[in-house]
């Protein structure tokens, strides 16, 4: 009987990993940064996607993958802003309202991110 409650134990535990979703944390929300600009984020999974506004300065999207506390996105300017870079960014989530750049290529300005 006792085997038989392990496997049960071993196969519910299983179960109960296999539904969890990638991230315990959802980024989907309005975020702001240093930069001035203001980040419309939807994750779906551990898939993140963004547009970062900044008025006529910049504007850009963003795609990427959320792996446990680190975010590598690749991001492009769009033409409703006065910029036309593009670039990786990898981004460590501090803490659930917290963003921190830990590399940005292509000039990306924006260093510090948090939840409005």
């Amino acid at each position: 009987m006792k085997p038989m409650r392990t496997a049960l134990l071993a196969l519910v535990l299983l179960l109960a990993l296999w539904s969890a979703p990638a991230s315990a944390q959802d980024l989907t929300g309005v975020w702001s940064a240093n930069d001035g600009g203001t980040y419309f984020i939807r994750q779906i999974g551990p898939d993140v996607w963004w547009f970062g506004d900044g008025g006529t300065g910049f504007s850009n999207v963003a795609y990427g993958h959320f792996e446990g506390n680190r975010i590598r996105l690749q991001w492009a300017d769009v033409p409703r802003g006065g910029t036309r870079s593009q670039g990786e960014l990898v981004l460590i989530m501090e803490n659930p309202g917290r963003l921190v750049a830990r590399r940005a290529t292509g000039g990306f300005g924006g260093r510090v991110w948090t939840r409005q």
